[in-house]
């Protein structure tokens, strides 16, 4: 809360945009361009982890924050539970998107170890 105080928060969110974009941008090339296993391993988390340290630092906590002072007094209270609501209809819309969705949690790590390897592993 204090770096939004300091900065600003359309600072804020306009300094962390560009971040937010090149680090996608990086974590898409390490996953297109073939590799070594290291060397893909390395840009894939620190591009993770710089996205989600902007992520949290901007487009995080910001929105939420505007969503309680743009609106009336007397509205105040619906609105902020409308944007709640879609705030988490987007949440479940991507969690229930996702392609490993229902698997147990053998079989996803087997999905992340395949692309890690190159070869799958059997299972007994």
């Amino acid at each position: 809360m204090w770096l939004m105080d300091l900065s600003g928060r359309r600072t804020l969110l306009l300094t962390t945009i560009p971040v937010l974009i090149f680090s996608l941008v990086i974590l898409i090339v390490a996953n297109v361009v073939p590799m070594a296993t290291t060397v893909h391993a390395a840009l894939s988390t620190g591009s993770v982890i710089i996205y989600f340290c902007c992520f949290v630092m901007g487009f995080g906590p910001i929105p939420n924050i505007l969503c309680a002072e743009i609106f009336p007094t007397r509205v105040r209270g619906l609105c902020i539970a409308l944007c709640s609501l879609t705030f988490w209809i987007g949440d479940i819309i991507v969690t229930y998107s996702l392609p490993t969705k229902g698997l147990p949690l053998e079989v996803i790590i087997e999905f992340f170890n395949v692309g890690a390897k190159g070869i799958p592993e059997q299972m007994d």
